[in-house]
């Protein structure tokens, strides 16, 4: 499990939840799986990918 300075409580029991990963033999996502401890509530967060450069897309020249 990768080490996050997240913490989220359960919205149930208001136990401190786990973060896990949802495919243990699949690359990490951004999909965040949280699962209590205490009375087993799911929760999922989904962060957006990190933005990269667009290409830059040619201007047209001049119509001749």
């Amino acid at each position: 499990m990768p080490e996050a300075d997240i913490h989220i409580r359960c919205m149930r029991c208001g136990t401190q939840m786990e973060m896990r990963d949802p495919a243990p033999d699949r690359p990490w996502t951004p999909d965040q799986f949280w699962v209590c401890p205490k009375c087993g509530k799911h929760f999922w967060t989904t962060y957006p990918p990190p933005k990269t450069d667009k290409p830059k897309v040619p201007e047209p020249g001049p119509a001749t």
